[in-house]
């Protein structure tokens, strides 16, 4: 290579590092943005003439912003909290991202680990410390230099920390686009080395005659132990009577009868299931029915009850139809949801086109003024701060049962 061409190679590299830097400062500065407006909408609230409506308004800035931006409010409550935390506890870490030194997924990780310090002296010693560190290494080699930095820092708080850290477990389930599905967790260390450990133990106990990886043995165990396709017993595999829940799957009458391949949904549409296992699941002793009529371009078609109340079939096939909460950014299932009156009663009535799941933090801010929703010949629409309208696009019509 002459010296031409390690001219040019080296000026790509410098485009790359710029753009690099470019996306950091511009995670910061919408960070900061972010910050600004909910500190300006709590003020604004606490100017109101009725201090309670202006302050319910103002605890919804995370929904306002997450519908302009198109990310979830939990997403964007945690990034606000963040950049309060940081901008006000951790000078110089601010100051990095904000030169585009560092990124948002190092802000992310320097600010967890601060959070887990109870000593305010540990949080300044890391913003001093942290900041050399994380502009010359990858995150994988910041996330090991700040496990290290919290042993050394507050050796004697690991207990705390670790029973505050253990509150937070969880179990979530996240789809892919190919019928597969992600099962992410956060339990105590102990608890997942037990599990990794009897894991292999069972998956290599199969023998060598299985044809299965070793991985896939495991990823099959798993399901089956947590299902009740199978248990252990004295050591040993043995058969199970499976899991005593139900879960709902929409699919196509011609996928029934083989005429077709079209796919199933799962009822709150998160994910796609195969022609194949459909059908295989329609054979399996136990399967439930429900037949939802609609028309020819698969559009669910209109039913009407009397009272307040929809019946537990509508409430199905409005299950059915919805998935999830109905305000744009949220993806609650339905089945977490309540089932909301756009127009309320007497006037509104129940039926499926007046009709919509919404989770209780939004229902909440629909009944007490918040947000205002309409529902006219122009579609099903949310009236936030602001004058910014956005129209929830859904099938016309509900299910008839």
């Amino acid at each position: 290579m002459d010296l031409i061409e390690r001219d040019i190679d080296t000026e790509e590299l410098d485009l790359m590092v710029e753009t690099q830097r470019e996306i950091a400062r511009g995670q910061a500065c919408l960070a900061a943005q972010m910050l600004a407006y909910a500190d300006r909408r709590r003020r604004e609230g606490e100017r109101c003439l009725d201090p309670r409506v202006g302050n319910l308004e103002a605890s919804y800035v995370a929904d306002e912003i997450g519908a302009a931006l198109g990310l979830s409010t939990k997403r964007v409550q945690d990034q606000i909290c963040q950049a309060r935390r940081v901008s006000t506890s951790m000078p110089a870490v601010w100051a990095a991202w904000f030169a585009g030194d560092i990124d948002q997924y190092r802000v992310w990780k320097i600010d967890k680990v601060a959070l887990s310090l109870v000593r305010p002296e540990s949080v300044t010693t890391l913003d001093e410390e942290v900041v050399v560190y994380a502009t010359t290494h990858t995150t994988a080699q910041l996330g090991a230099w700040l496990n290290r930095f919290v042993a050394k820092a507050e050796a004697d708080q690991f207990t705390q920390r670790y029973t505050r850290a253990l509150k937070d477990r969880y179990v979530s389930v996240s789809h892919d686009p190919d019928g597969i599905a992600w099962v992410n967790g956060l339990m105590s260390s102990v608890d997942a080395s037990q599990i990794d450990a009897l894991l292999t133990k069972a998956a290599r106990a199969l023998g060598a005659d299985d044809p299965r990886t070793i991985d896939q043995r495991r990823a099959d165990l798993f399901t089956d132990l947590l299902v009740g396709r199978s248990h252990i017993v004295d050591g040993k595999l043995r058969p199970g009577k499976g899991a005593n829940v139900t879960v709902g799957v929409v699919v196509p009458i011609d996928t029934f009868a083989g005429l077709s391949d079209a796919p199933g949904e799962l009822l709150d549409r998160s994910a796609s299931i195969p022609a194949a296992f459909v059908r295989e699941l329609a054979a399996a002793p136990g399967t439930l029915f429900y037949r939802l009529l609609t028309d020819r371009l698969g559009n669910l078609l209109d039913v009407t009850e009397i009272g307040r109340f929809p019946s537990k079939r509508l409430g199905f096939a409005l299950r059915d139809r919805d998935g999830e909460c109905a305000f744009p950014t949220c993806a609650a299932p339905a089945e977490r949801c309540d089932i909301d009156h756009v127009i309320p009663v007497p006037e509104g009535p129940t039926e499926g086109d007046n009709l919509r799941h919404l989770c209780r933090r939004h229902h909440r801010a629909k009944t007490f003024g918040a947000f205002g929703v309409t529902n006219d010949d122009s579609g099903y629409r949310w009236h936030l701060p602001g004058q910014r309208v956005y129209r929830l696009f859904i099938i016309e019509g509900v299910v008839v049962v």
